[in-house]
């Protein structure tokens, strides 16, 4: 018998050749997309796999939120240097509490030059924790010793030419000498960890003694003693103790009591902030998440992104395969009927179909596989060492079977409990029924909604992107310093005098933060200080003399800040200034609070809202400047103010001469080294920065153009496999019009009509869906486009074409049909 059944299920897929291979190539694409999005987020959510862990072990994660400035980061896994000091404190009972400063760039020299490497500080229990690939050195006692330090040996090999580092000493920001005590291999990626060097801590905390240690967070800065709470200087590491005396849920409850009761809090801070548990294996998505989705609160998180967009292309390929399995299965209706008359039951029948579900499933498996190995490499190209190994795992492999034999079988269900049921004589007659004709519809709408809404947010994005791209420095001598004032023990007044006095260089500028700078500060202004008043977020800069002219902003109405009126000069806190501090805002902001005319907002106060102890604290607009972002993410915020407090700068903007920039760029080294001769400068052109940060946005649109593109081709092959059996159904029909006289051309406007149908129902229910995710994504930036109707127009228009395209041939072989061959036998 399951011979039998296995023979007539092999001889379906023979009879209807081209449509099953339309339909497991469509469904083994879906699944591929699913599988390689799932294995890619496995293998980023498994870090660490490859070097052993100390058991129970998590790291703190971090919320922060600023209801002021409605901004703020969620599950972040990085918290301020306090939070570990005071868990030893409060929870004596953990085996251990670690803490590990992120990463940063840091100047280190071996001899007369200095070059940047990746320093992290850590204590000396973080070698207990993890068993990294040691080749020489004491791999537990190796950050034991007072100024010790573990390097890679590419580190080794860049620094000393040589591995044989052991006793060797590195200078670290030209201040510290520590001694090199281990020296590791390669850790296997994927991997939380990226230092080049990893000192003891005891190093940064006498630098710190000293007075010389480096900012905390200079691209997010916070006043003391926030800074110890919500800075993201540290991974702070837990081990919960092995008698169970502290679960993973009590710890996580009692983290909640910690924050409460340890956190400063009150209207001096104006910041919430809040901890949470994670393994250290999901550092690196958390760390992803966080800075996307966690940012404006939004809750939009890329690892959730992603599931939805590949789950848009299986839902695409499922519903192809169901629309099609059904136009099988109506198009079988007869054979059905006679079976049913020659003794077939019930039974027999729906076993028979499902087993024909499974052989098709069991096939798809092999192209799923097949698929997979073959887009690999696009996986690989991103930087992801994702090998097809991963997918071969038992808990992936186990996963991708029932997934498609469950694609497969629901697929199957509907001939094997429906057309079964049907009466042999409604069979014969060829009828399948209300839902035999209005199922592939149904499944044809699904596929194109997935479709639309992909296109439509495509285009949204890639629009976005092109108006980012508007953000650059193209042909502008812009250049900025990449080290920091206070680490290299420069004044900046200094440094300024000095460059200037190069004929190369035009002007020089310098801001608190980095002037391109993705996680700005913010600040709300209102134009009164009632508690009730509008407010607006607002980017907030602090400058320097010249920075306009600098960076190419133009003024269009009032003044600059100026050496003549002393008064521009903002410093200090908020309770020490004597007057309304003096700002510059953009157009932008102008805009946003209400004039209609940039000429009145010169002279108008506005105000920031009361906080740290303080009232609403009074400003005074002296200029409005052209609107001119120097980023791409704000946080919300879509406009600029500006301070001007020359003795904040920390980060120096020059701009050089055109035409003379060999002669200016050596000049700007030649200043920094007189000045600085054992600290590295780091420079890069304004536009090369942007346009590093553009091909990070660029490669997002590019992939979802790719997932928009796929599922339009899998919907389309499977309108094209629905129009060949619907368009075979209704021979009959055809013929009959012929017959009563109907043209050629108006049977194929009619079957062309047909088929649009679903495609315009799908776009219309896909236009809100893809609003609501377009308006979404435009919050991350700081220019926005607007959504017009163009990408709705676009995506009807393309899904349209692309529908006729497949169904034309079809519907022109039906309409050709000779009346007498359909109706001879009638």
């Amino acid at each position: 018998m399951l011979r039998h059944y296995l023979s007539a299920a092999l001889a379906q897929l023979r009879r209807f050749k081209l449509t099953t291979a339309i339909n497991l190539a469509c469904l083994a694409l879906g699944l591929a997309c699913v599988v390689l999005t799932l294995g890619t987020l496995s293998y980023l959510g498994h870090g660490d796999a490859a070097i052993g862990k100390a058991p129970r072990l998590f790291l703190i994660t971090k919320d922060l939120y600023a209801k002021s400035q409605r901004a703020g980061f969620a599950d972040e896994p990085r918290t301020g240097r306090d939070v570990g000091v005071f868990l030893r404190s409060d929870f004596p009972q953990l085996t251990a509490v670690v803490r590990r400063t992120a990463e940063t760039q840091f100047p280190v020299s071996t001899g007369p030059t200095a070059t940047f490497a990746s320093v992290s500080f850590a204590e000396p229990g973080f070698l207990e924790l993890f068993a990294l690939p040691f080749l020489s050195g004491n791999a537990h006692e190796a950050l034991s010793s007072p100024r010790s330090a573990v390097i890679t040996a590419r580190a080794a090999d860049r620094l000393f030419s040589t591995r044989a580092v052991l006793g060797r000493k590195v200078r670290i920001a030209g201040r510290e000498d520590v001694t090199i005590t281990g020296v590791i291999g390669d850790i296997p990626r994927p991997t939380h960890l990226s230092f080049e060097l990893l000192v003891s801590m005891d190093t940064l905390e006498a630098m710190r003694a000293a007075g010389n240690a480096p900012p905390v967070n200079p691209t997010f800065p916070l006043a003391p003693p926030m800074d110890a709470w919500a800075a993201s200087e540290c991974v702070t590491y837990v081990q919960l103790p092995a008698d169970g005396s502290l679960t993973e849920a009590q710890f996580r409850t009692q983290l909640r009591e910690f924050a409460e009761r340890r956190v400063p809090k009150g209207p001096s801070f104006g910041l919430t902030v809040s901890f949470g548990l994670a393994t250290v294996d999901r550092f690196y998505l958390d760390s992803v998440n966080s800075a996307f989705g966690g940012q404006t609160r939004t809750g939009l998180r890329v690892t959730t992104l992603a599931v939805v967009l590949a789950c848009l292309v299986l839902l695409i390929s499922c519903a192809n395969y169901a629309s099609l399995a059904s136009a099988l299965a109506v198009a079988r209706t007869k054979e059905i009927g006679i079976r049913k008359i020659i003794g077939a039951r019930r039974s027999q029948l729906i076993l028979q179909h499902l087993l024909e579900a499974a052989m098709t499933g069991a096939i798809a498996l092999l192209l799923v596989l097949g698929f997979s190995a073959l887009l690999l490499p696009l996986v690989r190209k991103a930087g992801l060492d994702v090998g097809f190994e991963l997918l071969m795992q038992p808990t992936m492999l186990g996963a991708m079977v029932l997934l498609v034999l469950a694609v497969a079988v629901v697929g199957g269900a509907y001939p094997a409990y429906v057309l079964s049921a049907t009466h042999p004589a409604d069979a014969i007659r060829g009828g399948g029924g209300v839902a035999g004709r209005f199922m592939p519809k149904v499944l044809a709408v699904a596929q194109f909604t997935a479709a639309s809404f992909l296109l439509v947010t495509v285009a949204i994005i890639q629009h976005e992107n092109s108006m980012l791209r508007r953000i650059n420095f193209q042909g502008e001598p812009v250049l900025g310093l990449g080290a920091s004032l206070t680490e290299a023990h420069l004044d900046f007044d200094r440094l300024r005098t000095r460059l200037l006095e190069s004929s190369h260089i035009a002007s020089v500028t310098g801001t608190w933060t980095p002037p391109i700078n993705n996680f700005p500060p913010l600040q709300m202004l209102a134009r009164s200080a009632d508690v009730a008043a509008p407010r607006v977020s607002s980017v907030q800069s602090t400058v320097a003399y010249d920075f306009f002219p600098t960076l190419g902003i133009k003024l269009l109405a009032g003044r600059d800040f100026s050496r003549e009126h002393g008064d521009d000069v903002t410093e200090g806190e908020r309770d020490t200034w004597k007057h309304p501090a003096h700002i510059v805002i953009d157009a932008a902001l102008a805009r946003q609070l209400g004039w209609a005319h940039l000429e009145e907002a010169i002279g108008a106060t506005l105000y920031l809202p009361a906080g740290f102890g303080l009232p609403p604290q009074p400003l005074q607009v002296i200029g409005v400047v052209q609107r001119r972002p120097l980023g791409f993410f704000g946080l919300g915020a879509t406009s600029n103010f500006y301070f001007l407090n020359p003795a904040a700068a920390q980060f120096v903007t020059v701009r050089l001469v055109p035409g003379e920039l060999p002669a200016g760029l050596a000049d700007v080294e030649s200043a920094w080294k007189s000045l600085a001769p054992d600290y590295p400068m780091g420079r890069q052109f304004f536009s090369e920065t942007l346009e590093q940060m553009q091909r990070t946005l660029n490669s997002i649109g590019t992939a979802i153009g790719g997932l928009a593109v796929f599922a339009l081709v899998i919907a389309a092959l499977g309108l094209f496999g629905m129009a060949m059996h619907v368009s075979s159904r209704r021979m009959r029909e055809i013929g009959i019009r012929k017959a009563v006289g109907a043209h050629t051309g108006q049977i194929v406007l009619m079957l062309l009509r047909d088929f649009s149908r679903p495609v315009i129902v799908a776009n219309v229910i896909a236009a809100p869906l893809a609003f609501i995710t377009g308006k979404l994504y435009l919050t991350l930036f700081v220019e926005r486009v607007a959504i017009t109707l163009l990408p709705f127009a676009l995506s009807l228009i393309a899904t349209l074409v692309v529908a006729w395209a497949v169904v034309l041939q079809q519907s022109l072989r039906a309409a050709r049909v000779e009346p007498a061959e359909v109706l001879q036998n009638e």
